[in-house]
């Protein structure tokens, strides 16, 4: 066995799918079938279940999942041991967005922290908070940016947070809405109106919803993503509105209308969060030193 073989195995059971796995290895998705196939030949186990729609992991594939984290666990800790004792020159920080900070923060600090520290390489990727704890908690995410709306910012068990910001959501309209030209919306006011929401797994999504029903209605809603422009656009052409935090949206794109929400206004609690149990190495240490207060600043000023 070797360990790309627990690479590849770890992304197909974290995606539950061969080409999403493939995709986030920038590999081909036949070469990975076959790394997996060598690898249940090896163990002498079947480790997924396939159909034509999802993967599944087999009994024996949970208990490899088990070994197969804390094998990749150790290999980082080695790594970045290594990197604390020749300096914060090399490594590698994978950080995770929950909250969808979208075109308006990430690229400005992404890129003002490469500046500074040219040889650490930034990965991030795109998780929904409940999701992204679990990341943290087996290591594959070292830092994640967290929707802490349900716990009134208190950190979840095993988990370290730097609160970021808290900040009302607000609601937006297309150019040509009936509401467009509005100061603040009270929530019942949109009653009538189709909404473009978030995923499932948002917490802003399940904000609105609950919400929502205490104010006597079910939003109604026949669209929805995790993509900012596409959220973006579908507002713009008036095909819904949408309930979203202030720095979701940057200053680019289709033409919106931002309104404030309330009396009372809807909060959202923003933190950045690392798991307790394990060590703050370097890199992460250096992000967080950079990052931390140009995050502050524009999550406040978004």
């Amino acid at each position: 066995m070797e360990l790309r073989h627990v690479r590849y195995f770890l992304a197909v059971a974290r995606e539950r799918h061969f080409r999403r796995a493939a995709e986030a290895l920038s590999i081909a998705q036949p070469a990975l079938t076959r790394q997996i196939k060598d690898l249940e030949r090896e163990l002498g186990l079947r480790l997924f279940d396939r159909n034509r729609r999802r993967v599944e992991l087999t009994p024996a594939g949970q208990v490899f999942l088990d070994c197969a984290e804390r094998i990749i666990n150790q290999v980082q800790t080695a790594e970045e041991e290594m990197l604390g004792i020749r300096g914060v020159t090399r490594g590698r920080i994978v950080l995770a967005d929950g909250v969808g900070l979208g075109p308006s923060v990430f690229p400005t600090v992404l890129a003002d922290f490469s500046a500074q520290y040219p040889g650490l390489q930034v990965s991030l990727r795109e998780e929904v908070t409940p999701r992204l704890l679990e990341c943290l908690r087996s290591g594959e995410v070292d830092l994640g940016f967290v929707d802490l709306t349900r716990t009134g910012g208190s950190a979840p068990r095993g988990i370290v947070v730097e609160r970021l910001a808290a900040r009302d959501l607000v609601l937006v309209v297309g150019p040509h809405h009936r509401l467009a030209k509005a100061r603040i919306v009270a929530l019942p006011e949109l009653a009538e109106e189709r909404f473009i929401m978030w995923k499932p797994g948002s917490m802003i999504r399940e904000l609105i919803v609950s919400e929502a029903l205490a104010v006597g209605f079910t939003p109604n809603y026949a669209l929805e993503s995790s993509d900012h422009a596409v959220v973006r656009a579908l507002v713009s052409h008036g095909l819904g509105v949408a309930v979203t935090a202030p720095w979701a949206f940057g200053e680019e794109g289709a033409p919106i209308c931002q309104i404030r929400l309330g009396p009372p206004g809807l909060r959202c609690i923003v933190g950045l969060a690392w798991a307790e149990n394990r060590t703050r190495q370097p890199a992460v240490s250096a992000f967080m030193n950079a990052a931390l207060e140009p995050l502050h600043r524009a999550l406040s000023q978004a």
